[in-house]
């Protein structure tokens, strides 16, 4: 009698302290673990059954209401939530809790009425609950360099932000690019702008945005620089001859023409610094074939760009078109399109490059037919006006 006396008391503290604790948390769950509860269940029906023995069934029917009221807040919320929790989940989005992160909105949509200032303090009140954050840092530097015409403090907030201790790598590629385009076309520091790209490219050797970079090092040596200070570049107009269509070329005669031999010999000795420079490459390719006919050379330095790795599937779709148009011009002609658009197709399965891949192949068989010679018909000789005669047989 006195264990279930004291087991009783012991029961009736718990459920104080937990009614007391659940009005304060407004949930079973946080305030019991799901062992504790069912632990506390075992020890309640432990207790109506020992009542029940010993006080009879008007005792235990008490112990029963009290008891039930309480083991319901404890069991009911989680039973009903995991059978209804599909679909109030699909109504609600579930009950995850949802992440903080910075939003920006406010601060673009300033931005687009003209108000860079309080954009700029929208972006800085962001970033001071999230420091570091990437992509408040990007747009701060932005406004500070295009609207408020401050690009020496953006290059401070991009340096900052490339040289945060512990940054993922894309975050500080990309900050370390921004700031070579800020060094050279706002801060009208080339040198700056190639050590920042020579940086990019040694830190991430053969990825796509050390590609970009070595890209932007060849032409770095003939790049103008643009900004507020930066005088236009003079455009220089050459004089042609009035009434140009009348003459009996129409005017190709008066074209200005690329002295192609000199062309290539440039660009072959600035390939030589810079292999991997694309638009050279690319504008060397199209002066072998076209005007000097080497459709042997023009189809190598495509093979040789299309044997570059990680470069922008853009490009090297248009080089496998570039490539299959040359050859169409070719003696080889369509076998050799065909071929080089079935690699096009298999590089890129499933993809809608292979679908424009497979479109051409289907229409190889007119550029074929329209090679073959049609048979020429040599027409009779019939008398003049045979239509005008009447009455004649």
């Amino acid at each position: 009698m006195l264990w279930g006396i004291l087991m009783g008391a012991t029961l009736l503290l718990a459920a104080a302290w937990f009614m007391h604790r659940y009005g304060q948390e407004g949930g079973a769950a946080e305030v019991l673990s799901l062992p504790a509860r069912l632990l506390f269940t075992i020890g309640a029906l432990a207790l109506i059954a020992f009542v029940l023995v010993r006080l009879g069934p008007f005792a235990a029917l008490f112990m029963i209401l009290v008891f039930g009221v309480l083991l319901g807040v404890m069991w009911v919320p989680t039973m009903v939530s995991g059978l209804l929790s599909p679909l109030s989940n699909s109504l609600t989005g579930g009950t995850e809790p949802i992440e903080l992160k910075p939003y920006y909105s406010r601060a673009q949509g300033l931005l687009k009425r003209g108000d860079a200032r309080g954009a700029l303090a929208e972006v800085m009140a962001e970033l001071a609950k999230f420091p570091g954050n990437g992509e408040g840092m990007l747009l701060r530097a932005r406004i500070l360099a295009e609207h408020l015409g401050d690009p020496r403090s953006a290059g401070y907030v991009l340096s900052e932000m490339a040289d945060t201790p512990g940054r993922e790598a894309s975050e500080r590629c990309l900050a370390l690019n921004e700031l070579a385009d800020l060094q050279l076309k706002r801060l009208q520091d080339p040198e700056a702008a190639r050590m920042t790209w020579e940086m990019v490219v040694s830190e991430f050797g053969d990825t796509p945005a050390a590609q970009m970079a070595r890209q932007r090092l060849a032409h770095l040596g003939g790049a103008l620089t643009v900004g507020p200070g930066a005088p236009p570049p003079r455009i220089q107009v050459k004089e042609h001859t009035v009434r140009l269509g009348l003459t009996e070329d129409l005017g190709a005669s008066q074209v200005p023409q690329e002295d192609a031999v000199k062309k290539v010999a440039e660009l072959v000795a600035h390939l030589e610094q810079h292999p991997q420079d694309w638009d050279a490459r690319e504008h060397l390719a199209r002066l072998y074939l076209d005007p000097l006919g080497r459709i042997d050379l023009a189809t190598h330095q495509l093979e040789w760009l299309l044997a570059e790795t990680q470069v922008p599937t853009r490009h090297v779709v248009r080089w496998y078109n570039e490539l299959a148009d040359l050859q169409l011009k070719g003696a080889e002609g369509v076998p050799a399109a065909r071929v080089t658009l079935e690699r096009l197709a298999n590089r890129f399965p499933g993809t809608p490059y292979a679908t424009q891949a497979e479109a051409r192949l289907r229409h190889l068989v007119y550029d074929e037919k329209a090679k073959v010679s049609t048979r020429t018909v040599k027409l009779g000789q019939y008398e003049n006006n045979l239509g005008l005669r009447r009455g004649e047989s």
